[in-house]
């Protein structure tokens, strides 16, 4: 198992936690851990058309680069980190499930580890 796997699985154990994964800069995914429940959920696979969107719209309102995005649907939210070289940790959550706090603790936490996992591939 890889460190950055690894990494993500730890992710999981969180109570509400779906899944968590690793995008490059261009969104394509370099490594993810989905539960069960969500590998045919249409939000998981598709998430990463939002981030252009996102930035669209900090641009918009005229804010500079964001380095964290929360992005809240129905009942299911994404938790987007900026990491070096403009990759991406994305962690999704069932909103009524998780302990939000808890989840970016551990973004926060599991950051600089997640970095250096990068920096080896």
């Amino acid at each position: 198992m890889s460190q950055l796997t690894s990494l993500l699985q730890s992710f999981l154990r969180l109570d509400g936690v779906l899944g968590a994964c690793i995008l490059s800069k261009d969104c394509e995914v370099l490594a993810e851990e989905l539960s069960e429940a969500i590998k045919s959920d249409p939000l998981a696979m598709d998430f990463k058309e939002f981030l252009p969107k996102i930035n669209a719209l900090a641009l918009d309102l005229g804010a500079t680069e964001l380095d964290r995005h929360h992005l809240t649907l129905d009942d299911k939210q994404l938790m987007i980190e900026e990491l070096v070289g403009g990759a991406m940790l994305v962690v999704y959550t069932g909103t009524d499930s998780s302990n939000q706090g808890r989840v970016r603790l551990e973004i926060r936490k599991g950051k600089k580890n997640i970095e250096a996992a990068l920096a080896e591939m």
